[in-house]
């Protein structure tokens, strides 16, 4: 007579990882956890490799047992991620805050450097006259603020660094969108601007600013710059490694654009009945300009990336001239 080995009835672990995966999951999908949470689950997993040599040592002698295991070793985990950023377990950084206030006192004119290693950038005319630059920083990693004076000359310094660490996970979860820089600028003397930044957007609203001069780093993230229309001439570089570039330049500007891309659109938008001429050359994509506009160079179809300069008429005896000097990688010029 064959004999019949004995049923086994208990939860296996992998079900019961499985389970646990999926109810992580969904809370994640829910935003009832946040990468926050996250990052303790990615802290703590070592505990499913617990629980599995443990299932195999003692479950397998007794269901019971391998169920107790299974479903104790699925609350763990989901509590530790619930309850561990509450606990102090998060590994991911958090943001530190600084406020920013830099007077004016008797600077005739300014040179400033924002450098943001991670986050957004926003920078807005400033409402107090008497203040060069204010408001408020979130960053990760550390902040250098240095200010010195030269003949009537102020010069700032904002300097970020942010050194990843070479643990995947400790990067992941770090939650980068916490790290903004909302920053207002002095109307009323001439600045020099200089701003590098590593990862985010940068939103520049120099409209009321007497620019004297603006250059701008980006690594990767999206750079919209509303320039001003001043009575001097003045000169803007726009250097971007990945991410889209959009300007707006107002009418009566007169300004030397350099715009150097890597990869993604370019947008300029012009006035009606302005003096203006583009230079420019896009490996892959396009230069559109609108109707009416002289090509006075290069060729006017080509299978790969476009070529030329183009220009309104009465460009060469206008008083006042907008000129833009345009270098593409992956990604078409606008001009509107």
């Amino acid at each position: 007579m064959q004999e019949t080995r004995p049923h086994r009835t208990g939860l296996s672990i992998w079900p019961a990882i499985l389970i646990g995966a999926g109810v992580i999951w969904l809370l994640a999908q829910a935003n009832v956890i946040t990468g926050a949470h996250l990052s303790v689950l990615f802290r703590f997993w070592p505990v499913i490799l617990i629980a599995i040599g443990l299932e195999l040592l003692l479950g397998r002698r007794s269901p019971a047992l391998s169920t107790l295991i299974g479903v104790g070793a699925v609350a763990l985990i989901v509590a530790l991620v619930l309850a561990g950023p509450s606990l102090g377990l998060v590994q991911a950084q958090q943001a530190q805050t600084e406020t920013i206030d830099i007077p004016l006192d008797d600077a005739e004119s300014a040179e400033i450097q924002l450098d943001v290693a991670v986050g957004s950038l926003r920078v807005t005319p400033s409402t107090d006259p008497d203040k060069l630059l204010e408001g408020e920083v979130n960053y990760f990693g550390r902040l250098d603020i240095a200010i010195g004076d030269e003949d009537g000359r102020r010069f700032v310094n904002l300097h970020n660094e942010f050194e990843r660490t070479s643990s995947f996970f400790f990067n992941l979860f770090t939650d980068e969108d916490e790290a903004d820089w909302e920053l207002g600028l002095n109307t009323g003397v001439p600045v020099d601007l200089i701003v590098n930044t590593g990862t985010g957007s940068s939103e520049l609203q120099l409209a009321d600013v007497m620019l004297n001069s603006l250059e701008v780093h980006g690594g990767t993230g999206s750079i919209t710059v509303a320039l001003p229309a001043l009575e001097t001439p003045y000169e803007v570089l726009l250097d971007s490694g990945t991410g889209s570039i959009n300007v707006a330049i107002p009418d009566r500007a007169a300004v030397t654009l350099r715009v150097n891309t890597g990869t993604g659109s370019t947008a300029i938008d012009v006035p009606d009945g302005a003096a203006v001429r583009v230079s420019g050359s896009v490996g892959t994509g396009s230069i559109n300009v609108p109707r009416g506009w002289t090509r006075v160079s290069g060729e006017e179809s080509r299978f790969i990336g476009d070529e030329g300069v183009w220009q309104t008429a009465g460009f060469d005896t206008a008083e006042r001239q907008i000129e833009i000097i345009f270098h593409g990688g992956t990604g078409s010029l606008n001009i509107r």
